[in-house]
């Protein structure tokens, strides 16, 4: 998966790539929301409406901006914080 970090495989799941580990999850967090919020919305029974290329284009930048080289995941924000969730939510069993 040359220069990518994530790999969808078909009826298998989902593989991921990173630094760390929790770059690695934070990948799979977001592309496993990502397909949850699809489904979802194709199971609502509506028509769904395509979104322009202009729209697409747009979305795939502020998405490299965010978790490409210098964003979020690079920078080791995003961990932390899920990590902190846990543990305001009392589920800090992982630090056992």
């Amino acid at each position: 998966i040359e220069g990518k970090s994530i790999l969808i495989l078909r009826n298998h799941g989902l593989l991921s790539v990173a630094k760390t580990v929790g770059e690695a999850f934070v990948f799979l967090y977001r592309i496993e929301t990502a397909c949850r919020h699809q489904i979802d919305a194709m199971t609502g029974g509506a028509e769904l409406q395509q979104i322009s290329e202009v729209t697409q284009q747009k979305s795939i930048e502020m998405g490299l901006s965010m978790y490409g080289p210098g964003g979020f995941i690079e920078a080791g924000m995003e961990w932390p914080m899920l990590l902190r969730q846990l543990e305001r939510a009392g589920l800090d069993d992982y630090m056992r």
